[in-house]
């Protein structure tokens, strides 16, 4: 039901009521509990920004909604510092996302 989403994975993510109610998820019960969840762990600041999961993420967006990548998710990119050189500043490239 939630592999779309990263199945538990999801429990881990920042996303706020409003985005978990746009979720295709057909089970009105699962998607409740995900609605209560999003209720009391759903942070909107961006303070220590590099420990926030990218994926299921409110503040980060493709096509104006959260979003969750299986093959970088299962590379080991989780949270933000994943795709960001802090040596040099600037997140890294495709490309060198790809071939890690």
């Amino acid at each position: 039901m939630l592999n779309k989403y990263g199945q538990q994975f999801i429990f881990k993510c920042n996303l706020n009521a409003k985005e978990t109610e746009k979720l295709e998820i057909k089970s009105r019960f699962l998607k409740d509990i995900l609605l209560a969840w999003s209720n009391v762990n759903f942070k909107d600041d961006i303070s220590n920004i590099g420990k926030r999961i990218i994926w299921n993420n409110t503040n980060i967006k493709s096509n104006i909604k959260p979003f969750f990548l299986h093959d970088w998710a299962d590379k080991g990119i989780v949270f933000i510092e994943h795709i960001y050189d802090y040596r040099n500043k600037h997140f890294f490239s495709f490309n060198e996302i790809h071939n890690l």
